[in-house]
Order: structure tokens, then sequence, then C-alpha cells
């Protein structure tokens, strides 16, 4: 298990790339490298979230410059988004941390890199020209606390420093267990107390980004005190997520699988335990996806991605790498250019806002809906792309219409109707209506899709758009929510038994979202309007409600090559509503 933290270490740093990878996506102007890490970001603007069927899951020169036109999903430049502002990463010294700091100093960031040891620190200096070294053990409260009260304000945190060590329950001493609260739990509430005083008394929009493990989701042998300790971290986030919150600081936390680092690779070549290389086994047959171990630029792209203006509604989320993933040079038109897609829900809201921005990016989408007016609109504002006309809820001619389409590499599950009826009031005509739709459509479909995918050779990428509503009980809304929280499952049963075949499959989960159905739903009654008042105001974000282009960057990026090892996630888009 010392095997996976190591891995999660280089997760962290994959953490970092992936955060590239975002920044890159969601920038209107970005350097060829930044293009192609945001175009997987962006692709759906990234945001990255856990697997929960497993819970698991730069080397760029700091010199590489930003300034290539791209697309406007996020209305922000690469630069614009990271240039000029200032970040605190710890455990910088090596692995994900000193990949996560590189990736920041290129993108124009000020970086306060701190790490233990003052010689890594020094050639990291000497390689990225924004990197401030701030050597500290984070192990002696005072001397942090110190260190960090002399750093100004910043924009963004990102604790990614840790410690582990190998040894069983039965095993593990009192100073095996000391030393990793130290540096894995208790140095990140130090550091983030001072950090985030600081960005409220300097009235900054903060980020925080907590590095944990796939460790603190799942228990696993041989790391009893590093598990423990990082199940500790993932709540310290939530409450920290709801804390903060209103003060417009966003946590996060990121759950990387085994991540090929120094420290992975040290942990293999010391051990000669049989144990620890049966539970490496044991953990590589349990993910589903090809990919089993995360690249550094896959985590450091995730971490990019949680930090940015892209993901202002991901609060309080633990977001699990352990899929596939691949490097993040590439650009964002080199992911999506020459693919193929099909949206379904494609005439309104989130499903037409979809189609656009892939249209946009190059890809050949399939723009499915029911209503023949709204797709002649979308084929006259998206020239080149083909409109299905077809009712979901009729499963005969939906399966007829999905045959009759080639083998695609993209398929976006995103129709559904919403009924407002309480438990007691709601009809069989409502449960069926939302069932036939919002749940059987996305089986008929997917079923069809993924069979021609599979036949094709395909790697490809479903997203099944869910809601908040199936992370958490409301009233008014029975049957939509009781069928989205099935969707959920869908989604996990689908990502197990798809990934093996090449087929990654996950899920969003909006709150909110100014779209024609929402503003619908709050004209409907009063008790719908006490109900979304109510919901609203257990939100701690600032922001309360999604912008449609915030969930097509999310949906994107999952779908991109920028999160290959996101699988079977639910990732909510709540601004931390879920987290209380």
């Amino acid at each position: 298990m010392s095997h996976i933290i190591s891995k999660l270490n280089g997760w962290q740093k994959s953490l970092l790339m992936s955060e590239e990878k975002f920044l890159s996506v969601n920038k209107a102007n970005l350097s060829d490298t930044v293009m192609v890490s945001f175009c997987r970001a962006e692709a759906p603007d990234k945001s990255t979230l856990l697997s929960p069927y497993f819970c698991t899951h730069l080397n760029n020169s700091c010199k590489e410059t930003c300034g290539k036109p791209e697309q406007k999903a996020l209305a922000m430049s690469y630069e614009s988004k990271f240039k000029g502002k200032s970040a605190i990463v710890t455990g910088a010294g090596r692995g994900i941390g000193r990949e996560i700091a590189a990736k920041l100093g290129a993108l124009g960031v000020t970086v306060y890199a701190v790490a233990r040891s003052p010689g890594t620190l020094s050639t990291l200096e000497t390689e990225c020209p924004n990197v401030k070294a701030v050597a500290v053990d984070l192990g002696n409260w005072e001397s942090t606390r110190a260190a960090i009260e002399k750093i100004p304000a910043v924009d963004y945190l990102v604790n990614n420093a840790g410690i582990s060590i190998t040894a069983n329950f039965l095993d593990t001493k009192q100073q095996d267990i000391d030393a990793i609260y130290e540096v894995n739990l208790k140095a990140v509430i130090n550091v983030s107390q001072v950090v985030a005083k600081k960005m409220i008394a300097a009235g900054k929009s903060g980020s925080i980004v907590n590095v944990s493990s796939v460790g603190g989701l799942r228990a696993f042998p041989s790391v009893c005190a590093y598990s423990t300790l990082k199940a500790a971290l993932d709540h310290l986030t939530k409450c920290m997520a709801i804390e903060l919150g209103p003060q417009k600081i966003r946590v996060n936390a990121i759950n990387p699988g085994p991540v090929m680092t120094d420290m992975f690779k040290a942990f293999q070549a010391e051990t000669s335990s049989s144990t620890d290389d049966g539970v490496v086994a044991a953990v590589n047959a349990r993910i589903p996806s090809v990919q089993k171990v995360n690249q550094l630029e896959e985590v450091v792209a995730t971490v990019v991605f949680v930090l940015s203006d892209a993901a202002p509604m991901i609060v309080g989320s633990s977001i699990t790498l352990d899929g596939d993933q691949k490097s993040i040079a590439m650009a964002y038109e080199s992911n999506f250019k020459g693919k193929s897609a099909i949206v379904t829900g494609a005439g309104r809201g989130i499903g037409r806002a979809i189609v656009s921005k892939l249209h946009a990016i190059g890809a050949n989408v399939f723009a499915v809906a029911r209503n023949p007016a709204n797709l002649s609109s979308l084929e006259t504002e998206c020239p080149g792309i083909r409109t299905i006309a077809v009712d979901l809820g009729n499963w005969k001619a939906t399966r007829e219409a999905m045959e009759g389409l080639p083998a695609v590499d993209y398929l976006v599950n995103n129709a559904g109707i919403l009924s407002a009826a309480n438990f007691l009031d709601v009809t069989q005509q409502d449960f069926d209506s939302i069932y036939e739709v919002n749940l059987k459509a996305v089986v008929n479909v997917s079923q069809v899709v993924a069979k021609k995918m599979i036949a094709a050779g395909k790697s490809g990428s479903i997203v099944n758009v869910s809601s908040v509503c199936g992370l958490k009980g409301f009233p008014s809304v029975c049957a939509y929510s009781t069928l989205k929280a099935s969707l959920d499952q869908l989604t996990r049963i689908m990502a197990i038994e798809l990934a093996p075949l090449k087929i990654r499959v996950n899920g969003v989960n909006p709150g909110a979202v100014m779209t024609d159905m929402f503003k619908e739903f709050q004209q409907g009654t009063s008790t719908d309007e006490v109900v979304v008042a109510a919901g609203i105001a257990r939100i701690p974000s600032p922001q309360k409600i999604n912008k449609v282009e915030e969930v097509t960057a999310t949906v994107l990026f999952l779908l991109s090559d920028a999160a290959p090892m996101i699988v079977g996630s639910s990732i909510a888009l709540d601004g931390g509503f879920c987290v209380g």
C-alpha cells in the first residue's frame, strides 16, 4: 500500500499537470502546450471527481509561454486566468508538488514553493524563475507558522506535502502515526489557517486544493496510518469548504490512485515483501480501466483545473483519478478536432451549449432532440452538424435512429424532463414519463453507441448529465430526484463494465442551472419557489447558480483525454451544497 502512497504523491504531481490542462482549456488564449492541457480540461471545463466504484483514482519547461488564441468557452485566456496570480505549493521539492510549482510558474504565477530540503528547492528556483523557495519542516508547527506568516496573501494554495510509512495495523508504531499526522493532516490545518486568513483580509477569491489519495476513500492493508489520516484529510476538506465557501474561498481535494513518481519507484525497489507486491497487484486488478497508473502530468492537470476559475461551482469535492489518462501535451483542437459525438437533449439549454462548443472545436456532432424547430435553428447556428429528431421516450424509434448513426467517439446523455410533484401527489404518468426519458433512454442510446464503439475499436467516453437531486433528497421533485439517483448508479455500473473495453463513463451532477427548464420550475408554484430558495440558502459558496458554460466545460473535460483516469465518477457542480 505504501507503493500506492508513493503513487499518490506522484498522483499529486499528475494533478498539477491536469490542472495545467484545465487552465489551457479554459483560457481563450493559450500556448500550444497550454492549449493541449486546456483542451482536455476545458473540453469540459474540467472538474475532477473520485470514481465511486473504486473510489480511486511538467515536465513542461517553466519558460513555456502562453498566447495562442483559443475558444472562449470559459471566456478567459490561459494567461488571464493565472498570469499575475500567486500560489503556495507545499511538498514542492519533488514529485507532484514540484511539477505543480513548475506548471504554475510556467503559467505566470508567482509560486512560493515549500519543502524541507533546501537542495531540491534550489534546483527548482534555478529551473523556474517565478519560484520563491521556502525551506521549512512542515512537521514543526511553530516554524511552519512563522514561515507562512511571512508570505503575502496568495490566490491559490496546494497542500501537497505528505509522507508514508509502510506498516500493517498490528505493526504500526506510535511514532509512525504521529509522524504522518504532523505532516499529512496537522500541517494542512496550520498552513491553510494562515493562508485563508490572509486571503480573507485581502479580499481575494481564493482556491485551495488538498492532495489526498485513493487510500482515504478505500481501506488498504500495509498503510494503516497513511490511509486513516488521508480519510481525515478528505473530511477536513469538506469542513473547510463549508466554512470558507461564504468567504469566497473554494476548497477541494484530489484522490489519485497509483502515480509513477520517484517515491513510488523507490517503494517498489526497496520493498521485497510479497505482501506489498500482492497489495499492489490486488489494487491494480480492481481498476476496471485499461490504464492502471496515473502519469504526473495527469494529476497536475486536474489540480490546475480545480484551482482555476473554470470550476467555480466545484466545492468540497474529492476528485478521484483512477481510470485512464494521457499526457497533457495536446492542443484543444487535437483532442476533439475530427472526432465525432452524439448529444441528446440538444434542442436547448445545456445540451444545445454542449453541441455548440463541440462544433466550435472541430468535432462532428449528431444533435438529438424531440423538437424539429429547435434542431433547425441549431443547424443554422452550427453549420455542418447533423440533427436527429426523435422522441427518446419511444424505445423503438430511438433505437432505429441510433442504429442509423456511425460509431462515434463521445456520447453525452443530456436529455431529461422534470415534473414538480411531492411524493403523495406524484402520479403514475409522472413517474413513467420521467423514467422513459431520464433513465430508460440512457440505457437504450448507450447500448447502441457503446456496441458501435467497441466494434470500431474506439476508445470512447460517455458522460451522463444527472443532477444534484440524485445526490440529495428534495421535496417537490420525487420522481425526478429518485430517477436521477438511479442514473448515478447506472453510471457506475456502465463504468465498471465498459472500462475494460476502453470506454470511460462518468456523470455530472449540477445544482441549479439558469436554463429554460429551471426557470419554468421556479415559476411553477409558491411551494417550488420556497424549495428553490431553501436549497440555494444551503450553498456555502457565494455563487449559487451554475452558468451553462461552466457545466459545458466540465462535461468537455470529462469527455477529453485530459481525464483518462476519471472513471465512474459523479461530479457535483453545486457550490458545496452536498458537502453538508
